[in-house]
């Protein structure tokens, strides 16, 4: 790699072009970054000083003709952002001799080819915005939310605000200096990773995106990029989107949110979405590159098309969407659902390839709405969790492709993860702190029970408390006189809430509600108008009746309550092992993952397995403690059924069922105590019988 340093010309020479290829992210200089940029150039006015800018790298092409191609491995973001200066410049002042330097200094060159027009090619996201900048267009409102034109806006302002001229700004810039690198022999995608190796300039997604793209061929990056993942970020729109979708996919296409990195667990986010993705790749995704990148993004541009569907607002038009659209919009916007997308995307994977039908596929949603309001309601906190998700696609998977094995496989999970009961849900929904508890979700809650279907103007309507929070002098007398000195502990209690478009009464005595609620357009609201009285007493009764109406909304089929599915008895480590001959395992569940493991031995490999990657020193010491050092060698030749843990070290099987839980149980209890962990407390199993 050659280094020479540079002055700000020198870095635009004429007939030249600097591209940024597609690997490299789209321009996203903050105001600050510009706002420090300006500042140094205001110092450099009247100082004969030097300013350094830093590297620029480059990789030289070929020249075609009379134009020249230099390809930026590093510093897009500096080199754009002086672009935008110098044409915010020349946008600011009369002076032709001034302009006509910017323009063929800065961003212009002389002769006009078309393709060569410009001393920068952005990358196909941004071009659009430059090129109407470069041409002094007319801009939508739309298209002045762009970072581009926010910067050359701030440019222009600073400008205009300066108590520099623009003629002694423009000669200041010429002090500017930069050490250029030109890549030789080097290959560009190692010289990239190793200048960005901090991930302080790229997010998650677009490392991925240069990890795939990178060391293809130009033509080949190219053609991916336009037909693939720029379609992938103008359907998600934000990076922050992108990531999210990013994650779930992998969630959804791996059927867990767990991975083993370094030796241990963890689960995977937006944090560690970059390692986990290179590794998923590579174990999915072999065989030549292009072609399996080609593959990938196929399935990744499928799947954004889909998830695009489920990014519901407010301006979300319902009576326009399909049938299952509206169900995802339950789902997902008016119940909110945090990890539905993740198992939404399976879902549709099955139904695309032709696994169910529509009407299948609808009646899983609809079972999915009731899991996750029900969770919601009873604050079942473990429920709508990627890590549910992930053990929910595991387990249908091992079911038939249908409506019944779905409901089969969202209440077979256990503890905190398990499917809400009707009497846990009404518990909840009777408590007297509900509207406090659901906040948002309890219109969406309110206008199910009402009937609505079409949740029309529902972005319109509030919940109103019909005994207000703070009680006024006319309903403390009207509640003092009815002897009723509990009605305040039921004020956020269901049966006190109804749906209203207007919340100018919602202090109003009893009597004046009545009246408005008579003409309300909501059944429910209209119905509190017929009740002569409004106690402790009616809010209660009410209450038990929306409950039971909404135990028959959100429902849990009897069927599925106490289903013989191998799920039904779960056991654990302090379980009787003897009661276990003649069975198989069906699922394993450690520190909340679920696994299906069916064979004894595999358990206990699994479980010596995890707790080695996560403490192998302490895993030998509780082997010592345990007695079990017989079964453990570094001589690969001492067992003749032999599972290796590592390298050098490993493990006798032992076939027999008590054998394997008695082993399991000990090492697993002097692990925990060595090292504080709970293990033991978060692994159990369901067993079938054998064939």
């Amino acid at each position: 790699m050659q280094a020479t340093q540079i002055d700000l010309i020198e870095m635009f020479p004429v007939n030249t072009t600097l591209i940024i290829p597609v690997y490299q992210r789209n321009y996203d200089w903050k105001k600050f970054h510009c706002e420090k940029l300006f500042e140094d150039i205001e110092k450099l006015v009247g100082n004969e000083e030097l300013h350094f800018l830093g590297a620029i790298v480059y990789q030289d092409k070929k020249s075609t003709g009379m134009f020249k191609e230099s390809i930026i491995v590093d510093g897009q973001q500096r080199i754009s952002s002086l672009i935008l200066l110098a044409k915010a410049l020349y946008d600011s002042t009369n002076d032709e001799e001034i302009r006509h330097a910017l323009s063929v200094n800065f961003f212009k060159n002389p002769i006009p080819n078309p393709k060569y027009k410009f001393k920068l090619q952005p990358t196909e996201f941004d071009i659009n915005i430059f090129t109407k900048l470069m041409n002094s267009e007319i801009f939508s409102a739309e298209e002045k939310n762009s970072r581009l034109y926010e910067n050359y806006a701030l440019f222009k302002e600073k400008i205009s605000k300066s108590a520099h001229s623009v003629k002694e700004l423009h000669e200041a810039i010429y002090s500017l200096r930069f050490v250029r690198m030109v890549i030789e022999n080097e290959n560009p995608q190692q010289i990239f990773e190793s200048l960005n190796s901090t991930g302080k300039d790229l997010t998650e997604t677009e490392k991925i995106r240069n990890f795939l793209l990178m060391d293809l061929e130009p033509v080949a990056q190219e053609n991916l990029y336009k037909n693939y993942w720029l379609k992938i970020e103008l359907l998600l729109k934000t990076s922050d989107v992108l990531e999210t979708f990013m994650v779930q996919y992998l969630v959804a296409s791996r059927k867990s949110i767990t991975d083993m990195q370094s030796g241990k667990h963890i689960h995977i986010s937006k944090n560690n979405l970059y390692e986990t993705f290179k590794k998923y790749f590579k174990e999915n995704y072999g065989g030549d590159k292009a072609a399996q990148v080609e593959k990938f993004f196929a399935d990744l541009h499928r799947n954004a098309e889909f998830y695009s569907h489920l990014l519901f607002d407010e301006n979300t038009n319902f009576s326009e969407l399909s049938a299952a659209d509206k169900k995802f919009y339950e789902l997902i916007f008016l119940a909110k659902s945090v990890s539905a997308p993740i198992i939404l995307m399976y879902l549709n994977s099955c139904h695309e390839r032709g696994d169910f039908d529509e009407k299948n596929f609808i009646a899983m949603v609809e079972a999915l709405i009731s899991l996750m309001f029900r969770a919601k309601v009873c604050k079942s906190t473990g429920i709508d969790t990627a890590q549910t998700a992930g053990n929910i696609i595991n387990r249908f998977s091992q079911y038939e492709s249908n409506a019944d094995g779905f409901w089969r496989a969202i209440t077979a999970g256990n503890g905190k993860f398990t499917f809400p009961s009707d009497e846990d849900f009404k518990q909840a929904l009777m408590s007297t702190e509900l509207n406090l508890s659901l906040k948002d979700t309890c219109k969406y809650l309110l206008y199910v029970l009402d009937g609505a279907t079409d949740f029309k103007n529902y972005s319109a309507a509030s919940v109103e408390l019909v005994i207000p929070k703070t009680l006024t002098s006319a309903w403390k007398k009207y509640l003092r006189d009815k002897n009723d000195l509990q009605a305040e502990d039921y004020v956020n209690s269901l049966g006190n809430l109804v749906l209203t478009f207007d919340d100018k009464n919602k202090k109003s005595a009893f009597s004046e509600k009545r009246i408005n609620y008579n003409s309300s357009g909501f059944t429910l609201t209209r119905e509190v108008s017929k009740s002569g009285d409004w106690t402790s007493r009616q809010i209660r009764r009410r209450a038990e009746s929306l409950a039971d109406k909404a135990i028959a909304i959100w429902k849990f089929p009897k069927q599925y309550a106490h289903i013989d599915n191998s799920a039904e008895n779960i056991f654990t480590l302090d379980s009787d092992f003897n009661q276990f001959k003649w069975t198989k395992l069906a699922v394993v569940s450690i520190s909340n993952v679920e696994m299906n493991i069916t064979n004894w031995s595999d358990f206990l490999r699994e479980v010596v397995r995890q707790l080695y990657n996560f403490d192998k020193n302490v895993f030998k010491e509780a082997v010592i403690h345990s007695g079990k050092n017989y079964l453990f060698s570094t001589n690969p030749n001492k067992f003749k059924a032999l599972f290796k843990i590592d390298e050098d070290y490993y493990m006798q099987m032992k076939p027999h069922i008590s054998d394997c839980l008695k082993i399991i149980k000990s090492l697993v209890e002097n692990f925990d105590r060595l090292s504080g962990t709970n293990f033991k407390d978060e692994i159990w199993f369901t067993i079938t019988t054998k064939d």
